[in-house]
């Protein structure tokens, strides 16, 4: 076999922070910029006995956006714990949604090379982010600012087989939501991240092969540069006989390289279960109606 002969299979999740005035499940300010550990209350940081409460404008906003990607909304979502250690967690676990997320399916279409294309979404689902690490010379410090802002998660079905592909289907995400104003879709302030999963195949094969995770990245050019190197990589190591272990890697923009962060996670790892303070999240018809009918004209509308 050659280079030729093989496909890359890339599935995307895109992490879009809402710009709503407060946070998911409580009143602190959802602002970015501000002095660090300032927007923050004990649900923030995870104080025993701290209840989290629902942010209704996020629910709107994730709706908004299942509505414009034509998906279906559910009337019955609820949230789930997802528990991992890491010290930007201040409660060990995040709140997400695992098998009942507010948005299943959708359509993306995006233009390459004057051609729309249409790429399958999987699901998008509402959850909290994390705080901020801070490296400093001799020491890192926690902002917590972040901990707890609204996110949609979302998440593509492995329908993306190139680095063109991939950022036209990101560009078309961003500028649907742009569009809406559920989010300001700032990169680098880290407003709109990306994880990307990458594996190969040989062409004409229809199983999936181990893949490899890229964590959040927050440029275009880096996205493309990535994509085109780990697909080589994966392709060589094949035409090896090697094998390619499951991981997940960052990407150092300074050294424009990857580094390992460890294996990759199974949904076992994380030990979802129910939300035991959250009720599920019920939705009507007619909530759904009326968000339908005020959606904008979209881009690729007025282009058409």
């Amino acid at each position: 076999m050659t280079y030729a002969d093989w496909e890359p299979v890339i599935g995307l999740e895109i992490h879009v922070e809402l710009n709503t005035k407060s946070k998911l499940f409580s009143t602190a300010l959802n602002h970015f910029g501000d002095a660090p550990n300032t927007n923050i209350t004990e649900v923030c940081t995870g104080y025993p006995g701290a209840l989290p409460v629902l942010n209704k404008e996020a629910v709107r906003k994730a709706v908004q956006f299942g509505c414009a990607i034509q998906a279906e909304v559910a009337k019955f979502s609820k949230f789930d714990r997802k528990s991992y250690f890491s010290p930007n967690s201040p409660c060990n676990f995040q709140i997400t949604q695992h098998d009942q997320p507010i948005v299943k399916g959708g359509t993306i279409i995006a233009e390459i090379e004057g051609k729309e294309q249409s790429f399958a979404v999987n699901r998008v689902q509402l959850e909290e982010d994390a705080g901020t690490l801070i490296h400093f010379p001799t020491y890192d410090g926690i902002d917590y600012n972040r901990a707890g802002i609204p996110l949609i998660k979302i998440v593509s079905e492995p329908c993306i087989h190139s680095a063109q592909e991939a950022v036209a289907y990101v560009m078309a995400v961003k500028s649907i939501l742009q569009c809406l104003d559920v989010s300001d879709c700032s990169m680098e302030e880290g407003s709109l991240l990306i994880d990307i999963n990458i594996s190969v195949r040989p062409k004409g094969v229809k199983e999936l092969r181990n893949k490899i995770g890229i964590k959040k990245l927050n440029s275009f050019s880096f996205m493309e540069l990535v994509i085109k190197s780990e697909v080589n990589r994966q392709i060589h190591a094949y035409l090896d006989n090697e094998k390619v272990v499951q991981s997940i890697y960052r990407w150092d923009a300074d050294k424009k390289e990857m580094v390992l962060m460890g294996r990759k996670a199974t949904a076992d790892d994380y030990l979802y279960f129910p939300d035991p303070d959250l009720v599920p999240v019920i939705l009507t018809q007619a909530y759904i109606d009326e968000i339908k009918q005020s959606l904008p004209e979209f881009p690729l509308q007025r282009k058409g």
